[in-house]
């Protein structure tokens, strides 16, 4: 059991809790020296890292986010 940390309800026993992404930030990629990691078109490594996620029950999880 966990409590929804959107709507605020408990689950019932069993329930799997979703984890939700709230909030992300952009990352860009070094090695172990300091350089840039380059992709195969020569382009500076990036992507996304999760900063926030919450727990939620699944009928939150399958509302449509803004």
């Amino acid at each position: 059991m966990f409590r929804c940390q959107e709507c605020l309800k408990v689950s019932k026993p069993h329930d799997s809790p979703k984890k939700l992404v709230t909030k992300t930030r952009q990352k860009e990629y070094f090695t172990e020296e300091g350089k840039t990691v380059r992709t195969a078109k020569g382009l500076p490594a990036t992507g996304w890292e999760i900063v926030e996620e919450i727990l939620v029950c699944e009928p939150c999880s399958l509302k449509e986010r803004e």
